[in-house]
């Protein structure tokens, strides 16, 4: 009998809360309720909560005036605010949800009436963030309901805005694709956000571009920011590999290497002049303090962890360099060509802009925007420090940029003009020297000549008389 009554009673309250408004809430939300439409003058409007002749929750008038349930330790203290339009409720908490009734009267009678019924939803997730990359995840969106209620329809929407479930608990194992705003979906109207945040490399805009005129940095580091410290015990080993430009297909070169055995310290494999960040801030990156063309290619860093999983993330590098087709040190009238390049013919997104020397200011702007730069008669103004810059057309940003410096003598030099006065006065002076050791030759053949006249010399002694 008491069953049956209780059903009785049950079914009682559901008639009466059938044309009810529905409104979800999570606790801490403002809650607002519009005040039903009319086409009638309102003299006043009474909101009132639980029952429709329980005290009145708040009130206003036509000529603005307004009051509400305001007693010492009220559920509703501080958290009300009434207007012509609607009741607002602020940060909702649990003593909150349940029936409200509308009324709007003329002249003592009521012309109007609604019921809104205010519900609690609660959005959780089995664990705390961060996850890593195989860890069970189970998001929970709950409806409150009444006993013999049936649930409203839920659903989950990814990340993606992919629809993954029908109903109110989502299992899944974690992956870095699972990281972002979940949605809980009650009855295709009202969405609840959750934040899931799975462990993993962050992202890359794209190659990444130096010069051999600049420093080298390669980023490998974790989103959400995790230190060693509490990753550890789910980390088996750490790897960094490097793939040379056009050696695809070859095994790539191992760098470093750090793992549990090693007490995460890092164990160099190969020195290419790179150095890393400490492991102890879970960041992974490389430096070096010049690039150089050799550096070209793809490094990947790749994470075991304990359950098996691997995270890995490769970085593009670009080396921009200047390669001097003439050579760097010419004479005026010789042809200069330089060369911009990045190893192989730029992406369509990319282009490169000279900038010559300041003292070559009549240059023809259209020479200047192709990876070759030709000057048929180079000059003397055209000495100096040459600059190709790297940019992105679509986004207008400058890459990378690389410098060389050209030294154009004149065609006659002070310095040729000294070598060639010096070999001159060399020549002059060897042929007065070779006149005057031809003057003493011949003098001394002469001398001779005088000093012996007789047909029959006799040779020298004492002879008797």
């Amino acid at each position: 009998m008491r069953n049956s009554i209780e059903s009785i009673f049950l079914f009682i309250t559901v008639l009466n809360t059938a044309a009810a408004e529905e409104i979800y809430a999570q606790v801490g939300e403002t809650v607002t309720l519009k005040t039903p439409h009319t086409s009638e003058k309102v003299d006043y409007t009474q909101w009132f909560y639980v029952k429709k002749d329980s005290p009145v929750l708040a009130w206003i008038n036509s000529f603005g005036g307004k009051g509400f349930d305001e007693k010492e330790n009220s559920i509703w203290t501080k958290k009300l605010s009434v207007s012509l339009d609607s009741l607002v409720i602020t940060n909702i908490e649990e003593p909150n949800f349940g029936t409200f009734f509308c009324k709007l009267i003329r002249y003592s009678n009521i012309i109007k009436e609604t019921t809104y019924r205010v519900t609690k939803v609660e959005v959780k997730m089995n664990k705390e963030m961060p996850l890593l990359p195989g860890d069970d995840l189970t998001l929970t969106c709950n409806v409150d309901t009444r006993q013999g209620e049936q649930k409203p329809e839920i659903k989950w929407l990814d990340p993606l805005k992919q629809q993954r479930i029908n109903h109110g608990i989502l299992k899944i194992k974690a992956t870095a694709h699972d990281s972002g705003e979940w949605t809980c979906v009650v009855k295709n109207s009202k969405e609840f956000k959750i934040s899931v945040a799975v462990v993993d490399f962050s992202p890359s805009p794209g190659p990444q571009y130096a010069s051999v005129n600049s420093p080298l940095f390669i980023p490998f580091s974790l989103s959400p920011t995790l230190s060693l410290e509490k990753m550890k015990k789910n980390i088996k080993n750490v790897e960094l590999y490097f793939t040379p430009k056009g050696s695809s297909g070859q095994t790539p070169q191992k760098l470093f290497y750090l793992s549990q055995e090693n007490s995460f310290s890092w164990d160099l494999k190969e020195n290419r002049g790179l150095t890393n960040a400490s492991p102890k801030s879970g960041n992974f990156s490389l430096r070096k303090d010049k690039a150089n063309e050799y550096d070209r290619g793809n490094y990947t860093c790749a994470i075991t962890l304990t359950n098996e999983e691997i995270l890995t993330h490769t970085v593009q590098v670009q080396v921009l360099k200047i390669i001097p087709i003439s050579g760097v040190k010419l004479v005026s009238g010789q042809k200069l060509q330089l060369s911009c390049t990045l190893g192989d013919h730029l992406p369509p997104d990319l282009e490169v802009k000279w900038l010559p020397p300041k003292r070559r200011s009549n240059f023809k702007s259209n020479l200047l925007s192709s990876t070759d730069l030709t000057i048929v008669s180079a000059v003397k103004e055209d000495s100096g420090k040459w600059k190709c810059e790297l940019w992105q057309k679509s986004s207008k940003t400058r890459l990378a940029s690389a410098e060389i410096t050209v030294n154009i003598e004149p065609l006659l030099s002070v310095w040729m003009l000294v070598i060639i006065c010096s070999a001159g006065v060399i020549v002059i002076l060897l042929l007065v020297l070779a006149f005057i050791l031809y003057r003493r030759q011949r003098k001394r053949r002469h001398l001779r000549r005088r000093l012996c006249q007789c047909k029959n010399p006799k040779p020298k002694g004492f002879y008797r008389t």
